[in-house]
């Protein structure tokens, strides 16, 4: 029968924390947590089966949860401790004691996928191109997953111990090359002492061979009694089974929700069938052949919790948009190497198209899904050509929703990609093929966003940020542009009515001197006191008196009690410049005042401020002023502040020190 083994230290060994658990648990709960990254594997694994008939099929998926329901009896599964109950109470180890009662457990199977291929006995340290059977169990962020994968870190398989009170788990696989089936186990602890005697992390369950290797279980009864303690459903398809006992309470409905949140896009291409099993006899699938069933969960959300609408209605815009014949438009390709939003990127042709598709109401009075495809030029540093690729963005106006893009790579849900919010459109960015492969690199272990810091992709390629920025602010840069809402000011608009006349003196008009007449009315004197301009001064045109562009705009942000205003680049009357803007609440009398009890930049939490692209250079040398500097490569960029009282008159007061001139005050 198989049992535990955990390596002794070694004397001249470190003893180092795995300290995996916050880079999976900090911000997810373990049901998101077992939902991406066991599916996100499964979907990858997908991609290396040789079967063609297996290979044009979805990766189906199983989850079945016991509760307490099911449980395993606490007698039958005492002979699954053999060996390891010893470390799990030990006085450093994460486990601690046993845990008391009867054992529940997760179960999670693919199938369509080719198991953990590899020799276990094979000795592979030396080899560069190491087996699924060997990188499951021997390795940890390690990985040789190529392009077009979800994942690369090779870690993403710690949340299984993770999820688990006991921190371990078993995997049983029959491998699509040979048939083999075989069981074993492994357990994630820290570095522990047992009888005076210190161990490693690391645990492994199965048969120890001579020369301290550990080999997975073959025999047939042992699998066969494994089969049937934990309800395995797999009979001979190839594919992987993972079993965590005692696993930490799952909650029914939290599953099914991350489990469409994150791979939504996934179900509907027909990429993924997941069947969920809980032992209480509940029993849903969820597939391109249910989608009803997913919309009608997403309803019963949306109905206990507003914030569940915008995925409701980000799911129904994706599933109109790929499974009916909605209308796509390419956008151009911008000119250099740097990704960039140039005017050209919009052909007007195309612009008006998106325009009266998006004003295209249904019965209901929703508007029309409209995809765009957006085509980018991917320049990494050191290749002897540039890669071209493309991704889409799928919009839909709603009115009265103000919510954010949602990010999907590769069919997985990109969950903390903040952009700012888009009111009255529902949009989701859908990147595959060359840019995911891109953007892959940019993410952590935990594939959550793109950060040009992640690993090396700083030195992977030529312009980092803006390859990011350039997907991430898409859906702005989109709606802008269909919306007109960048449009510049148009000077000449009233000169017709209120106007300068060309007689005026220059001279008077700027020390202030005249009869008292009207403008307009010809009745101010030149410096001379004279009625008339010379004929020098009678040649200059209405131009002389337009304000110079600045080269940023400020405009208020009202979004019930959440205001606040905006600071962005001004399209192209843009120039490096260096701003101080200070904020002050104007009193009864029109005097403006501040006070650091209402409100401060520098008091953690009186207000929210963000800005895109992240390397700007912010700072708040008072607690009423912010400070930007934007220089050439930040021309597109976008700050906001919030948190100021709606209530209230807000004063804003900039000052470009590199224009060297004072601005009028703005009331917003």
């Amino acid at each position: 029968m198989a049992e535990w083994f955990f390596r002794p230290k070694s004397q001249n060994e470190v003893e180092r924390d795995p300290g995996w658990d916050e880079y999976f648990t900090s911000n997810r709960s373990t049901e998101e947590s077992l939902v991406r990254e066991a599916i996100q594997n499964s979907l990858d694994a997908h991609a290396k089966v040789t079967n063609p008939t297996v290979k044009g099929q979805p990766v189906r998926i199983r989850f079945y949860y016991s509760g307490m329901t099911k449980a395993l009896a606490k007698a039958r599964y005492e002979k699954y401790l053999s060996g390891a109950a010893e470390h799990y109470v030990s006085e450093d180890c994460k486990v601690g004691e046993l845990p008391d009662g009867d054992c529940p457990f997760v179960v999670i199977e693919d199938f369509c996928t080719p198991g953990l291929a590899g020799h276990p006995d094979w000795d592979y340290t030396a080899v560069k191109e190491k087996p699924p059977y060997y990188r499951f169990f021997w390795s940890e962020n390690q990985s040789e997953k190529g392009e077009g994968t979800r994942g690369k870190w090779g870690i993403g398989k710690v949340v299984f111990p993770i999820a688990s009170r006991l921190r371990s788990f078993f995997a049983y696989s029959i491998r699509e090359e040979d048939s083999q089936a075989l069981l074993c186990g492994k357990a994630l602890l820290s570095y522990h002492t047992v009888a005076g005697k210190r161990y490693t992390a690391d645990g492994w369950w199965g048969q120890m061979q001579d020369g301290g290797k550990c080999l997975p279980e073959i025999g047939s009864t042992v699998i066969a009694d494994f089969k049937r303690d934990f309800n395995l459903s797999r009979k001979s398809e190839p594919g992987l089974s993972v079993v965590v006992p005692y696993v930490k309470e799952l909650d029914w409905t939290e599953l099914q929700r991350v489990l469409v949140e994150n791979y939504m896009v996934s179900f509907i291409r027909g990429d993924l069938c997941v069947e969920l099993e809980h032992g209480d006899g509940s029993f849903v699938v969820y597939d391109s052949k249910h989608l009803a069933d997913i919309e009608k969960f997403l309803q019963t959300l949306a109905s206990q919790d507003s914030s569940a609408r915008a995925q409701l209605e980000a799911f129904k815009m994706v599933c109109e948009s790929m499974t009916s014949q909605s209308s796509a438009f390419k956008l151009n390709l911008y000119d250099g190497d740097r990704p960039e939003w140039q005017n050209k990127v919009f052909p007007a042709e195309v612009l008006s198209a998106i325009r009266d598709e998006l004003d295209k109401m249904d019965s209901k009075g929703s508007g029309k899904p409209v995809t765009i495809v957006v085509p980018m030029r991917i320049v990494a540093k050191h290749a002897k050509r540039d890669k071209f690729g493309e991704f889409k963005v799928v919009l839909q106006r709603s009115p009265g929703i103000n919510i954010r893009p949602w990010f999907y790579r590769q069919g997985l849900y990109i969950n903390h990609v903040r952009p700012h919010l888009v009111a009255n459109f529902v949009s989701v960015v859908l990147v595959d093929g060359e840019v995911s492969d891109m953007l892959n690199q940019a993410e952590p272990p935990s594939h959550g966003e793109w950060r040009k810091q992640t690993g090396d992709f700083a030195n992977l390629y030529k312009y980092p940020g803006q390859h990011i920025d350039f997907v991430t602010h898409s859906v702005r840069k989109i709606i802008d542009r269909v919306d007109e809402t960048e449009k510049g000011l148009d000077y000449n608009a009233l000169k017709s009515i209120f106007f300068v006349s060309r007689e005026k003196s220059l001279a008077s008009l700027r020390r202030g001197k005249g009869s008292g007449k009207g403008v307009g009315q010809g009745g101010v004197k030149d410096s001379q006191g004279n009625g008339n301009m010379s004929g020098q001064n009678a040649s200059r045109n209405f131009s002389e008196f337009q304000s110079r562009p600045k080269p940023y705009l400020i405009y208020p942000v009202k979004d019930g009690d959440d205001s606040g205003v905006t600071i962005k680049s001004n399209g192209d009357f843009f120039k490096p410049f260096d701003l101080k803007v200070s904020f002050f609440y104007e009193t009864l009398s029109g005097k403006v005042k501040f006070d650091e009890h209402d409100f401060s930049f520098k008091k953690k939490g009186s207000l929210f401020v963000s800005w895109e692209p992240v390397d700007l250079f912010v700072e708040f040398p008072a607690a009423n002023r912010i400070r930007i500097k934007a220089t050439e490569t930040m021309k597109d960029f976008v700050l906001t502040v919030r948190g100021f009282d709606a209530n209230r008159d807000l004063r804003v007061l900039p000052y470009s020190e590199d224009l060297k001139e004072d601005v009028d005050g703005a009331e917003l």
